[in-house]
């Protein structure tokens, strides 16, 4: 079976977002499906909540259509199997993740760090004597 990409989409974070769980984002993306008429949803890229990050889940899909005008049911099997891939890529993502924790951890200690000295030597430099 084959399809032909329609378009593709990026739901983000505007900072002020409130309706934005993962769910949600799966809300949007079948609604959106079901408008281009699309046949199948494929996310390529996902960001989830984070607390160095937005609290948000954030990811890209692109949409596509069947060639075909038969219906398009998947069995258990091909449904497991990506699954199994969907599991894989987050385990790899998580490694990722935690580095990038690390490195925001080490900038918050040396902002802070670098905050409590510089106003301790402002204070004692410049106060009235």
């Amino acid at each position: 079976m084959s399809f032909v990409p329609l378009c593709a989409i990026k739901l983000g974070d505007s900072g002020f977002s409130t309706i934005c769980k993962e769910q949600d984002a799966i809300n949007i993306l079948k609604r959106d499906a079901c408008g281009l008429n699309a046949n199948l949803i494929n996310i390529t890229a996902e960001i989830p909540p984070s607390f160095t990050g937005s609290s948000c889940y954030r990811c890209s899909a692109v949409f596509y259509k069947s060639k075909t005008k038969d219906n398009i049911s998947l069995d258990s099997t091909q449904i497991k199997k990506a699954s199994l891939i969907q599991n894989e890529n987050m385990n790899s993502r998580k490694i990722a993740s935690k580095s990038a924790t690390a490195s925001f951890a080490g900038y918050l200690i040396g902002y802070t760090a670098g905050a409590i000295i510089g106003y301790y030597l402002a204070h004692v430099l410049f106060s009235p004597r």
